[in-house]
């Protein structure tokens, strides 16, 4: 009889853990948003054309998509823009 116990309480540990798992995999999968097609870019400042409004990259892909953005600054940006504050032998990196 224990042993029968034992049994129904291993299949019940793998029935809740796998169905957890299969949960949480269906939750993100449901997140996963694509875009797809050609989007108008401006060349020079980067903006793209959402239908007639040209609205920043950022903007665009927030609006269609559930990523989000945060601003940071490249090592390269760094030196280039900041010169004085950022040296150019790397020892002084930028923070994002």
């Amino acid at each position: 009889m224990k042993v029968g116990i034992r049994i129904f309480a291993c299949y019940l540990i793998i029935f809740t853990v796998c169905s957890y798992y299969s949960v949480n995999w269906m939750k993100d999968k449901v997140r996963i948003r694509y875009l797809e097609g050609v989007l108008r870019i401006c060349s020079y400042c980067k903006r793209v054309d959402a239908g007639g409004r040209w609205v920043a990259f950022e903007t665009y892909i927030t609006e269609h998509s559930a990523a989000l953005f945060s601003h940071g600054l490249c090592p390269d940006c760094a030196r280039q823009h900041y010169p004085d504050q950022f040296q150019t032998s790397g020892t002084n990196e930028a923070q994002t």
